[in-house]
């Protein structure tokens, strides 16, 4: 599913608005601290994200410390992923929805990066957007 056309429902934007809120966090705290991600490493989280809602358990190096920030990442997603899904207050995430709504972050990481032509095209563009303010 494609990020505009999954960003227009409400429901689905304030997933995808959650998830690109710990992105942006985890960078910014990276980025005070001197370590630089690229676009490519939230690719491979997002993907590690969906492959561990699939079932799969991917390989998540720690040895540098770029790898052990990019860990935390993904597991401030999971962490994200599993208070959603037992969010009863405003109705519980299910892990098809959480899968879409990964996919549609992917997408856009894709079409951001591919729109500025750098490897921090999303990124970048995710920083000025969030700290803007905006809603998707």
């Amino acid at each position: 599913m494609k990020f505009g056309n999954i960003v227009q429902d409400p429901y689905y934007s304030q997933i995808i608005f959650r998830i690109e809120s710990v992105i942006h966090q985890c960078d910014a705290q990276a980025k005070a601290d001197g370590i630089d991600f690229k676009d490519s490493d939230v690719k491979s989280i997002l993907q590690k994200s969906i492959g561990i809602a699939k079932g799969k358990r991917p390989n998540i190096p720690e040895k540098s410390e770029k790898e052990k920030r990019l860990a935390m990442m993904l597991s401030k997603l999971l962490a994200l992923a599993e208070a959603l899904s037992t969010d009863t207050e405003d109705g519980s995430v299910s892990k098809s929805d959480w899968i879409i709504s990964l996919s549609a972050v992917d997408d856009s990481l894709k079409t951001r990066r591919e729109m500025y032509g750098h490897s921090r095209g999303y990124l970048d563009f995710l920083k000025g957007f969030l700290e803007k303010g905006d809603l998707i």
